[in-house]
């Protein structure tokens, strides 16, 4: 995608600039990359020509590792009823490894459309990208959405939850159903 948007070859020097100051130094070289949004955000006349890209690249890095996450595992309402029962206060979810959360103040999925023509920026955008059945999708959700799976990402109780999401039990069952929330946990 990134590619696409500023040419194979202004794409490639990039690339070469962002290995030389950022050599691989781990054996995971999936994980390598981790960085490049950042990295286009701090190369001059970025901002002015694509301010764009340094989202668009962090997405397209969400993309791939959405790819090769672990499968989802069904959620286990058995295990789940029994661990509310007794600890509810403490039990907090997980997102599926395939979930990934994203904001920007760019449409970006709307740079995904060969027929989009025109940008501008006057609010944020809210995006789910996940893996659901061995294909990758990105798409727009809402704000409250986005907060409620940004709290579950950031380790909140259920009980936290409760307290500072509105609709917290339709947010939940909905996530479940989607396969959003993919496991939980008892905290301590």
């Amino acid at each position: 995608m990134c590619c696409d948007i500023v040419g194979e070859d202004c794409f490639r020097q990039l690339c070469q600039q962002y290995i030389q100051q950022n050599p691989i130094q781990t054996r995971a070289l999936e994980m390598y990359g981790t960085s490049f949004s950042e990295f286009l955000s701090h190369v001059t006349g970025m901002q002015e020509h694509t301010p764009y890209l340094p989202d668009m690249a962090k997405m397209e890095f969400l993309i791939h590792t959405a790819y090769y996450a672990k499968n989802r595992s069904p959620f286990d309402f058995l295990k789940f009823e029994s661990a509310f029962e007794t600890q509810g206060d403490k039990i907090a979810f997980t997102l599926a490894a395939d979930v990934h959360l994203l904001h920007s103040q760019w449409p970006l999925h709307k740079l995904l459309e060969p027929e989009f023509s025109g940008l501008t920026s006057n609010t944020t955008f809210y995006y789910i990208i996940e893996r659901p059945r061995f294909q990758v999708k990105v798409n727009p959700i809402g704000q409250e959405l986005f907060q409620y799976l940004t709290h579950i990402a950031h380790r909140k109780t259920f009980l936290t939850l409760s307290e500072t999401t509105p609709n917290v039990d339709t947010l939940t069952r909905d996530s479940i159903i989607q396969g959003w929330i993919g496991g939980f946990y008892v905290s301590e």
